[in-house]
């Protein structure tokens, strides 16, 4: 049986390396996509709030004149 030659070892060990820097950097990437996207939600659901209160307001400033 032929053995690999030290350099198909090389190659794979190569390829072994890129393969888990790209799912780091993929791994990253979705952290900072989650983020942001709570962020969005978070500003979303206090504009929410900010909205409901301002009409409440509008309700209650309608009701005592």
């Amino acid at each position: 049986m032929d053995s690999p030659d030290v350099t198909d070892y090389e190659l794979l060990d190569a390829a072994s390396r890129l393969l888990m820097a790209s799912l780091r950097q993929s791994r990253d990437l979705n952290i900072e996509i989650r983020q942001a996207l709570q962020r969005r939600e978070q500003a979303l659901a206090e504009q929410s709030d900010d909205n409901i209160f301002q009409m409440l307001r509008e309700i209650i400033d309608g009701a005592s004149h």
